[in-house]
């Protein structure tokens, strides 16, 4: 699969909104990443979404595309939804807008050359190169859809963050360890739930971070709902994955990060 997915880019796309604080980080990750992708053969393309933001993200990653578009291809779309900006809070409206964003996002890519592995990742994220590459290997490996676990930053008790996103066995990922009771090592984790070859366990969705087959572009969408692609992308006779040894950090909101 690894030689026939080097013909298409590896993709990674963002959706931001009054990011500014946070964009100088963002910039420099994608950077590493896109040598990262490069010097192991294959294509990179880098796409984001702006819309609805009250400072400069759109100035900002204007001159950015500009100055990176001559290394590796890009993509900036300009989408507005019109509503209210939230915080990291459950409001049907604020995931439906979510859900709007990413949809339009991949009906944009559709409409170019087909995308080979595609990268989810939440703009304001704290995350490394090798991270990202590891999630890739997966889907180079057979793997349809793979994400990692999603942490808070400069936590003392290792607080899982993301427990709207990611799902298991029906059920939620919870703040404190063990997470989930599969992370439980005293608990057993269903057979057809483990893949004990490569460490990873089935999940039903995820948020912050995931990486995708890019069938799973062509065929899948976000739900407005809850803004998840993980019903979608079951539906469409895909699996999804988490790797428990790699994780993305988010910033602590309650301690003033960005």
């Amino acid at each position: 699969m690894a030689n026939k997915l080097k013909e298409r880019p590896i993709v990674l796309g963002s959706c931001v909104r009054n990011g500014a604080g946070y964009l100088p980080r963002y910039f420099e990750q994608v950077g590493g990443l896109a040598e990262h992708v490069r010097t192991h053969g294959f294509k990179f393309k880098h796409v984001a979404l702006e819309g609805d933001s009250e400072d400069t993200t759109w100035a900002d990653l204007v001159k950015y595309f500009t100055r990176v578009g001559s290394t590796y291809p890009v993509q900036l779309i300009h989408y507005e939804v019109g509503g209210r900006a939230y915080g990291s809070v459950d409001v049907a409206d604020r995931w439906k807008q979510i859900a709007r964003c990413w949809n339009h996002m991949w009906r944009r890519l559709n409409d170019g050359p087909p995308v080979g592995i595609f990268i989810y990742m939440e703009a304001d994220l704290i995350w490394d190169p090798p991270t990202v590459w590891g999630l890739v290997e997966h889907v180079l490996d057979g793997v349809d859809a793979v994400a990692p676990m999603s942490m808070l930053r400069n936590s003392p008790h290792h607080v899982f963050w993301d427990t709207w996103g990611h799902r298991a066995g029906g059920l939620r990922f919870q703040n404190a360890p063990p997470y989930h009771p599969w992370l439980d090592p005293r608990k057993a984790i269903p057979p057809d739930c483990y893949d004990r070859e490569r460490g990873l366990i089935k999940i039903d969705s995820a948020g912050s971070c995931g990486v995708f087959h890019g069938d799973i572009v062509r065929k899948c969408t976000f739900r407005d709902r809850d803004a998840m692609v993980g019903p979608s992308l079951y539906e469409e006779g895909f699996t999804f994955w988490l790797d428990p040894m790699l994780e993305v950090i988010h910033p602590n909101i309650h301690k003033g990060e960005v």
